[in-house]
């Protein structure tokens, strides 16, 4: 059986936004950890290669947190009373 490849704009496209997902959770890695102090590099690096391992458990876990909120809707409107 032959292999459809996509068009290459969709898989420009696709890289793309692929990089940005990554980048910004680098990015967020990096903002947590200036707030946090002084980190050992090796701790950092070990730090930031478990945060890009880890993304397609974390993909999985938004993407189902946006399944369950679509197909269990809250009923009403809830007010909170300060």
């Amino acid at each position: 059986m032959a292999e459809v490849a996509a068009p290459w704009p969709v898989i420009l496209l696709a890289d793309f936004t692929l990089a940005t997902y990554v980048t910004l959770y680098l990015i967020g890695l990096k903002l947590n950890l200036e707030g946090h102090g002084n980190v050992r590099p090796l701790r950092r690096l070990r730090l930031y290669a478990t945060q890009v391992a880890l993304i397609p458990l974390f993909s999985l876990m938004e993407s189902a947190a946006v399944a369950y909120g679509l197909l269990s809707p809250d009923p009403g409107l809830h007010v909170v009373q300060k």
